[in-house]
């Protein structure tokens, strides 16, 4: 996520990226974090209030359970930066590695890292894949991520009595 484009942006934008208030969770068309969406209610100028690309609208159809995981590493300092790049150059003055203007990260040079694990359950692999696909059509929320990966794993029910690990998966004949 680019925290300081996020930073910067208005109340306004961000929850209209978004569908709900950031500061409740209410979703735009009033009540609490837990009241029902509703998306037929308008704005004076007959707009609805949830925007429809915005990141909720966009999903709302696809049944989940889903989990946030954020994380905000900042700027890593090391003492010797990843991928092994070379500041003394004979084009290019170096700079010393304790030399706190030139912050080092894993990644490169004042790196900021930091972004969100997303976790969603769906009984359809389909339906993740027609969730990807919206919001990369259309979604608000796009103007402030980059999405680096997804990945899709099969996680097979509890083990019962007297039955092994994913035992549903495999009939015995």
């Amino acid at each position: 996520m680019d925290l300081p484009k996020w930073d910067t942006s208005t109340a306004l934008q961000q929850d209209q990226s978004i569908g709900r208030r950031r500061d409740t969770g209410a979703p735009l068309s009033g009540g609490h974090e837990f009241t029902p969406l509703d998306f037929g209610r308008t704005r004076p100028d007959d707009e609805p209030v949830i925007p429809p690309d915005s990141h909720l609208a966009l999903v709302r159809d696809i049944p989940m359970l889903r989990r946030s995981y954020n994380y905000d590493y900042a700027f890593h300092a090391r003492a010797e930066p990843a991928g092994g790049h070379d500041h003394h150059g004979a084009d290019q003055p170096g700079h010393s590695h304790d030399d706190p203007l030139h912050d080092h990260a894993g990644t490169g040079h004042d790196t900021y890292d930091t972004g969100a694990l997303f976790c969603a359950y769906l009984r359809d692999p389909g339906d993740f894949i027609r969730a990807q696909q919206k919001m990369t059509a259309a979604d608000r929320l796009n103007a402030f991520i980059q999405h680096t990966g997804s990945a899709i794993f099969a996680i097979p029910p509890a083990v019962q009595p007297g039955r092994h690990l994913a035992a549903a998966l495999f009939p015995q004949r």
